[in-house]
């Protein structure tokens, strides 16, 4: 089911979308640590591909806030996540991705088997009433849908299917097999921003002719060109095109996954906040096989990608923001724009849900 924010404005029959956060909950070192354990790690985020985990024993590594995680491939065929931390003397135990037959600590080599059972430790003598069956990293949630893996370290966090709502459906009316995609191209941003500024950017449309003008701005009418609604914790949107070709479809998993559909490819953005003022993004590109065939992609650095560009232009932007929300006159008290911004007004209610700001 989704849901609209709508107030009724006292001077028109149209009603009007508002929806404020304290600027402080933008800057603020205890809100980001809270924010950490009430958000980022009770929600279901984005670490990787299923093909980047074929084979028993493939693993990827990750982080999620400042925890670190291992993916893996077990002999039985299923994946299983878990802490990348040794039970002994807390080593991190594996880096980037590959493939391994055992998870051997680098530290004291006590090693682990693929599902993160402790298998054996060196000079056992040393620990004579060690009861190794006892002994196991500990595990978190991981589930995958359209071929894209996720965790969730909160044991008692909904499934991942019901936590995606209606945002499978909505994305799945792309023409391309989700399940077939494959990594295009990659990037890496660090940008001096808090993450809910970056989000609450690149899910708004209104700004798209003024800053984006001559990149995007041709190819919509504009402002009537979005549809957009709240399904769950997350935005889908559709934004359809002057000239007629398959919409865009835009899923943003709350709170670090943004998806968006276009005719070359699929571009997924993986947002991961070091502090308040310091977001690391991952940018990806992916193509279905047809894709791959029909638009090669050029990155011999000739020409930047079109969302390269697009990016590029968003920054300074983000970067204002985030020394603009420290004022004494933030927050502004205007209705945002009906369409365009409705996804501020989404993500600012998800934060305040889960925040338990009134």
């Amino acid at each position: 089911m989704t849901e609209q924010i709508l107030l009724e404005s006292p001077n028109t029959d149209k009603p009007v979308l508002m929806e404020e956060l304290p600027g402080h909950c933008y800057t603020d070192p205890q809100f980001f640590i809270e924010e950490r354990e009430k958000i980022w790690y009770k929600s279901w985020l984005f670490v990787g591909r299923q093909e980047d985990l074929v084979n028993p024993g493939d693993y990827l590594s990750c982080k999620v806030g400042d925890e670190p995680i291992i993916v893996t491939r077990t002999n039985s065929g299923k994946l299983q996540a878990m802490y990348n931390v040794c039970v002994h003397r807390g080593m991190r135990l594996l880096e980037g991705q590959g493939n391994c037959k055992h998870i051997i600590c680098p530290y004291h080599h006590w090693s682990y088997n693929l599902e993160g059972k402790l298998e054996g430790v060196v000079y056992p003598q040393c620990f004579p009433n060690l009861d190794k069956t006892a002994i196991a990293l500990p595990q978190v949630q991981v589930d995958t849908w359209g071929g894209f893996v996720f965790v969730n370290l909160d044991p008692e966090a909904p499934s991942l299917k019901d936590y995606l709502a209606g945002v499978p459906q909505h994305l799945e009316r792309y023409s391309h097999s989700w399940q077939g995609l494959r990594i295009a191209h990659r990037a890496t941003y660090e940008i001096a921003a808090n993450w809910k500024i970056l989000m609450e950017n690149y899910i708004d449309a209104y700004h798209i002719p003024m800053v984006h003008g001559p990149t995007l701005a041709a190819d919509f009418d504009l402002p009537g060109f979005i549809k957009g609604s709240m399904t769950g914790l997350h935005i889908i949107q559709e934004y359809e095109y002057k000239v007629p070709k398959e919409p865009t479809y835009i899923g943003y998993i709350f709170p670090s996954m943004p998806i968006i559909t276009l005719e070359r490819n699929i571009v997924v953005w993986q947002f991961n906040p070091i502090n308040p003022g310091l977001t690391v993004i991952e940018k990806f590109l992916y193509q279905s096989p047809e894709q791959m065939e029909k638009f090669p992609l050029k990155t011999d650095g000739k020409k930047p990608l079109k969302f390269a560009e697009v990016f590029a232009e968003d920054i300074p932007i983000n970067l204002m923001l985030q020394e603009q929300v420290k004022s004494r006159a933030y927050p502004v008290k205007q209705p945002l724009a009906q369409g365009p911004e409705d996804g501020i007004a989404y993500i600012r209610k998800a934060v305040k849900k889960l925040m338990q700001i009134s």
